[in-house]
C-alpha cells in the first residue's frame, strides 16, 4: 500500500503546516501495516511527514523519491544535491518576498513555493521568477501540483520510480508485491501508473482536472480513510 500525504490521508490546506494527520486515520494505517507493507510517498520533506504521521513501522517516500527511509531502510538518490538546495534558499526566499499569503517549503532535495493565498495577479511573476532560476541553474527542473510551483533536481526520478524501487527492494525477499497506490494530485501520477505497471491498482481521490493513470476514484480522504479501514479488519 501506497499512500500520498496532502489530500490523501489529509485534506489539503491552505497552508502545509495545518495539514494535520487525525488520530482516527492513524489508527488505521497502523492497524493496516499489521498485516501488509504501508508506505506514505509524498513530496513533503522526510522529517517532516515522519513528524505528521509519527508511525515508525512504516515507510516513508519524501521528497517525490528522492529519499527513502523505513525500519531497515536508509537511502537517498543523491546526497550531492543538498548543497544546490541550500544555497537556492537566498534566492527563492528573494523572489517571494513581500508578496502576502506565499508560502516556501525548503525540503532538502526540492524547494516547493504554496501560492494558494497569495494575490492571483502576483503568481505570473513568481511563475516567471522561477523559470528564471532554472535558466540559471541547468541542474534544476520545474515542478507544478495543486497551487504550488517547485524547484527540483533535474533527474529522471520520481514517485514512480520510488515505488519501482521499493518492488524491486521487496522482491528480493519474497514474490513481487502487487501494489495499491493512492494519491490525488499532478505528482501522484507517475505512482499511479506504475502501480499499474507492476500489475496493482491506481486510485484518485477527488476530481481530477485532466486525464489519470489511475483505475478507480474515491471521493475525498474520509473515503480513503473508511477503504483502509476495510482492508485493515476486512471481517
Amino acid at each position: 500500500m501506497f499512500l500520498d500525504y496532502d489530500g490523501t490521508l489529509t485534506p489539503v490546506r491552505a497552508r502545509p503546516h495545518d495539514a494535520a494527520l487525525d488520530d482516527e486515520t492513524r489508527r488505521v494505517v497502523a492497524t493496516l501495516a499489521e498485516r501488509i507493507f504501508v508506505a506514505v510517498i509524498t513530496g513533503r520533506g522526510l522529517a517532516d511527514v515522519q513528524a505528521r504521521v509519527g508511525l515508525p513501522g512504516l515507510v516513508y517516500v519524501a521528497n517525490h523519491g528522492f529519499e527513502i527511509a523505513g525500519p531497515t531502510l536508509a537511502w537517498q538518490a543523491d546526497p550531492s544535491l543538498r548543497p544546490t538546495f541550500s544555497a537556492l534558499r537566498p534566492e527563492v526566499d528573494a523572489l517571494v518576498e513581500g508578496i502576502e499569503g506565499v508560502v516556501v517549503e525548503h525540503k532538502g532535495f526540492s524547494i516547493a513555493i504554496h501560492h494558494r493565498l497569495a494575490p492571483p495577479s502576483r503568481v505570473p511573476a513568481i511563475l516567471a521568477g522561477v523559470d528564471r532560476l532554472i535558466e540559471t541553474h541547468p541542474g534544476l527542473r520545474k515542478g507544478t501540483g495543486k497551487m504550488l510551483v517547485e524547484l527540483r533536481p533535474a533527474r529522471d526520478w520520481h514517485k514512480g520510480a520510488a515505488l519501482r524501487w521499493l518492488c524491486d527492494h521487496l522482491a528480493k525477499a519474497g514474490p513481487r508485491p502487487v501494489p495499491l497506490m493512492i494519491g490525488d494530485d499532478l505528482t501522484d501520477e507517475d505512482a499511479l501508473a506504475q502501480a499499474q505497471r507492476e500489475g496493482g491498482v491506481g486510485i484518485f481521490v477527488g476530481q481530477p482536472e485532466r486525464e489519470t493513470a489511475a483505475r478507480f476514484g474515491l471521493r475525498d480522504p474520509t473515503a480513503v480513510t473508511e477503504l483502509l479501514r476495510r482492508l485493515a479488519d476486512p471481517g
